[in-house]
């Protein structure tokens, strides 16, 4: 009977210690409940939110490192931050893919080895992509960064940047067209010279910078024969299927010398990687 009672006494010692030193990871850890909700995987199958799945996620996140060490190369823009993937360029990543829930919404992050940020992914037209790096305090942080599930965990080596591949479709050659014919309009209706002409206009180059599908907008580079260079944006507005380009206000350069260090390496960029390329000349 005594050797029961010090059994017991024991037992629940142990567990009143256990249940303190949880209760003090819990209130030293940024992600609360984060370490009970991951063991929920080994009691349930796991499901991502429709649409996604694993190798997508996997493509995704590729897909977006390689984008900013392209167009956002951390010599170019002279800054460092947690968020640079540039000194990892050679070097394996550890990735942990959470889904999020607040309430019936669940939303897809990762966690990588480098920096506190969470990577954001979404979808759209059935594309899945990354939408950017967040952090504490952000816009797109998780409101209840404690429920979540970790439902994939993996590893990849950097690579050195190489062009994107932006993909190609029916529904974007129709976006391009849609551009173009913008473009068109604009310098036929709008860049008239003071005599009503376009003297000025003629042969100039016209670069509309590639995109992403998913995408809200693009640019083009309007490029004159005098050095005059105009950047013309427009976002994409879509309904029932058809596809409608509204200009938003640009910015006009006399010569490239007006561009600064990092707007003249995304200007060249964006010329090499031209989705197309035409040189206008007013209708006869």
């Amino acid at each position: 009977m005594k050797i029961k009672q010090l059994v017991i006494i024991v037992f629940f010692t142990t567990l009143l210690s256990a249940c303190s030193m949880n209760e003090v990871h819990k209130a030293n850890s940024n992600e609360g409940t984060a370490a009970n909700t991951s063991d929920l995987q080994h009691s349930r199958e796991i499901k991502l939110p429709e649409g996604f799945t694993k190798d997508t996620i996997k493509n995704a996140l590729s897909e977006y490192v390689n984008y900013r060490l392209w167009l956002y190369p951390q010599k170019i823009l002279d800054a460092v931050s947690d968020k640079d993937f540039d000194p990892y360029i050679g070097k394996s990543v550890d990735v942990e893919v959470r889904v999020y829930s607040t309430g019936s919404n669940e939303s897809v992050y990762a966690k990588t080895s480098i920096g506190e940020w969470l990577a954001v992914f979404k979808i759209k037209n059935g594309i899945i992509y990354c939408d950017g790096q967040v952090s504490k305090g952000e816009s797109g942080w998780p409101d209840n960064t404690g429920n979540y599930m970790v439902i994939d965990k993996y590893s990849f080596v950097i690579a050195e940047p190489q062009q994107p591949y932006y993909g190609t479709s029916p529904r974007k050659d129709r976006m391009i067209a849609a551009v173009e014919a913008k473009i068109r309009w604009a310098l036929e209706d709008f860049y008239k010279g003071a005599d009503h002409t376009y003297e000025e206009w003629k042969d100039a180059d016209v670069y509309i910078a590639n995109f992403y599908e998913y995408e809200d907008g693009t640019h083009a580079w309007i490029c004159r024969q005098d050095g005059v260079i105009v950047d013309y944006p427009v976002a994409f507005e879509e309904s029932n299927q058809e596809i409608q380009v509204q200009p938003l206000n640009g910015s006009t350069l006399n010569n490239k010398d007006e561009f600064n260090a990092f707007g003249r390496f995304q200007f060249d960029k964006e010329l090499h990687d031209a989705v197309k390329h035409f040189r206008w000349n007013p209708a006869k």
